[in-house]
């Protein structure tokens, strides 16, 4: 009896650890989401700041660094950087605009040779 009653603990803990995990990777995954959309809401301002991410956010650059780190492996700034060039790389080959300058100014960067150079080194 013992051991079926050490054995119905354990699968009871075990249980409640794996609903507690679900709800923290929901969580994140909602974050991400978040993440990605104000992201995308933004690319097109070269304004747009680190500062600027975290206070819509409404976290720090702190955590903002530290969650962007964790989930995706990428420094805030290189996952906006990131993203400005995906979404380029989308532009150019669509062919909605005529020139690299154009797709920059889309994408919220300031200078075409910083990136064309970045688009060189990203997708060759």
């Amino acid at each position: 009896m013992k051991n079926l009653i050490s054995r119905y603990d354990a699968r009871r803990a075990a249980q409640a650890q794996t609903d507690i995990t679900g709800i923290e990777m929901k969580f994140d995954q909602l974050w991400l989401g978040e993440l990605e959309q104000t992201v995308n809401n933004n690319l097109g301002n070269p304004d747009f700041s680190l500062d600027d991410l975290a206070e819509i956010l409404q976290i720090s650059r702190r955590s903002l660094y530290n969650k962007t780190i964790t989930f995706t492996g990428l420094t805030p700034s290189q996952y906006l950087q990131e993203a400005r060039l995906t979404m380029g790389r989308r532009l150019l080959a669509s062919g909605g605009h005529k020139t690299l300058a154009e797709v920059c100014y889309a994408v919220g960067m300031k200078t075409p040779d910083y990136f064309s150079k970045l688009m060189k080194e990203r997708f060759g």
